[in-house]
């Protein structure tokens, strides 16, 4: 599996503040979104949608979030949220997750967090994970 995943936001006014900042809570939306579409990546590789891999297997839920904020983002600026697997077992994954401003050859960084995320199933009980989940070399870029 690919180290590292990349996904390219624009800062739109419903992010903000009404002094042009990026309030506090939207950047674990950045970060929820840039999982989510690893995610369905990762299920259409299998002949998958997301809602049949739920029904088949189960879901994550979020089990704790360490998040740092290190400088704002502002109303239409450009954003990238790098993803990557750091830690994981049959039931859980721990993502590190960086928000940065900028392109590539000038980034800046913004926000930092560590997502740990479980796998249940429909009873909301720990479930194992597919095994084929992080056996692939999907590369999310967009």
């Amino acid at each position: 599996m690919a180290d590292n995943w990349h996904m390219q936001i624009r800062v739109q006014m419903a992010h903000t503040d009404c002094t042009g900042v990026v309030y506090h809570a939207n950047y674990l939306n950045f970060m929820e979104m840039a999982r989510s579409e690893l995610f369905s990546r990762l299920c259409q590789e299998h002949g998958l949608t997301v809602p049949q891999f739920y029904q088949m297997y189960g879901f994550f839920v979020v089990h704790g979030v360490n998040i740092t904020y290190k400088q704002p983002l502002r109303l239409a600026e450009k954003a990238t949220v790098v993803s990557r697997v750091v830690k994981r077992s049959r039931v859980q994954t721990v993502w590190h997750q960086a928000v940065y401003r900028g392109d590539s050859a000038n980034k800046q960084l913004c926000t930092d967090a560590q997502v740990k995320l479980a796998f249940v199933n429909k009873a909301m009980r720990p479930a194992k994970m597919p095994d084929w989940l992080w056996s692939t070399n999907t590369e999310v870029s967009t």
